[in-house]
């Protein structure tokens, strides 16, 4: 294995470890942790668009729409011009538990992610990311741009 894909997957899973100890707070799963933030940022969206911006197929995003909506986090709507198109929002209480991620959670977060970068370095971070993600077939479409 290449040194720099080996530093990507450690990089990755020791983000993810951080990641999983902050949403544990809010008995979250960095996958539905994903689907909310898109939706925050993005707000009523449908359900097949919501699955192509994650990068996961429908049934996935569908089992993990079942637990969210369970939990009153999400809700799905038909569509007013075809019924056979959900449309998904968050709830008034995810918005909230979005917010707070997003805003204290992810401020912490983000700090010490970046700690030791400079703007300069970030930009150029996310740009060599974006590039292998492309290089690696990702299409699904960057929800902070």
């Amino acid at each position: 294995m290449h040194p720099a894909v080996f530093a990507l997957k450690r990089t990755h899973q020791a983000t993810r470890r951080r990641l999983d100890g902050r949403l544990a707070r809010y008995d979250l799963t960095a996958t539905q942790n994903d689907v909310l933030v898109a939706l925050y940022y993005r707000s009523d969206v449908e359900q097949h668009a919501l699955a192509e911006t994650l990068g996961v197929s429908g049934p996935t995003l569908a089992r993990i729409l079942d637990a969210i909506e369970e939990r009153g986090l999400v809700t799905r709507t038909e569509s007013p011009t075809d019924a056979r198109i959900n449309v998904v929002s968050l709830s008034d209480r995810s918005t909230a538990v979005v917010r707070d991620l997003t805003e204290a959670e992810g401020e912490a977060f983000t700090e010490a992610f970046l700690d030791g970068f400079s703007h300069t370095d970030v930009a150029d971070l996310v740009r060599m990311l974006d590039r292998i993600a492309e290089n690696m077939g990702d299409t699904s479409e960057n929800i902070y741009r």
